[in-house]
């Protein structure tokens, strides 16, 4: 019974996603982003990180950055997948906990990206808007930066994925910092440093990438 309990949590929460568009008209939904985050970011670096590190951009530099994007999906299998080989039966009881706090943290978090959309830091770098109404006219596309990625690997990955979300303005909270935060709270892989190095490098991934030059 735990099992199903903490598995249905994680289905309801990507249902939830998936049907933006239906709740979107039943709802009324808020469809403008608010532009909120390079306002906290600057007041908390002084800077805006994303525009410091793109004077720097190259193909290292994109990949390192796009690589927690490209795993995202398939972290929570791959975490699950560690507990069933590294600890055995022992993990077993920690997975269905760990289902139930995603799935918790997944509704919350899309609940709140429903109510208040957010625009990614990056976005006003090259947003249009119009000057009568201040809706917005024209911006990057969705995947950003990535797009250079899947130049290089011929293969439109980040624009199937990122391109297409039901949910355009979902910069917060962010799950790409929310998911390993969960694993940390549930006996992360290879122990609390990888675990703790695992959720600040996805924080500073988040305020970096991807960078737009």
């Amino acid at each position: 019974i735990t099992s199903y309990i903490g598995i249905t949590y994680v289905i309801i929460s990507f249902l939830f996603f998936k049907s933006y568009q239906f709740f979107k008209e039943v709802l009324q939904l808020p469809e403008e982003p608010h532009t909120i985050l390079p306002v906290i970011e600057y007041h908390l670096f002084h800077c805006l990180p994303h525009q410091v590190l793109s004077r720097y951009s190259n193909v290292t530099f994109d990949f390192l950055a796009a690589f927690p994007y490209m795993v995202h999906f398939i972290l929570p299998v791959l975490f699950i997948t560690y507990n069933m080989i590294r600890r055995r039966s022992q993990g077993v009881p920690l997975i269905y906990q760990y289902l139930w706090c995603a799935g918790w943290t997944n509704i919350i978090a899309v609940l709140i990206q429903f109510l208040f959309p957010t625009a990614p830091p990056w976005f006003n770098d090259t947003a249009v808007y119009d000057e009568t109404t201040g809706k917005v006219i024209s911006s990057m596309p969705n995947e950003a930066a990535f797009q250079r990625i899947d130049a290089l690997l011929g293969i439109p990955w980040f624009k199937n994925v990122y391109g297409q979300s039901p949910l355009k303005y979902g910069s917060f909270p962010s799950l790409h910092v929310a998911w390993p935060m969960v694993i940390f709270l549930h006996r992360p892989w290879f122990g609390n440093k990888v675990g703790f190095l695992h959720l600040v490098g996805s924080r500073g991934q988040r305020c970096t990438a991807p960078t737009t030059t």
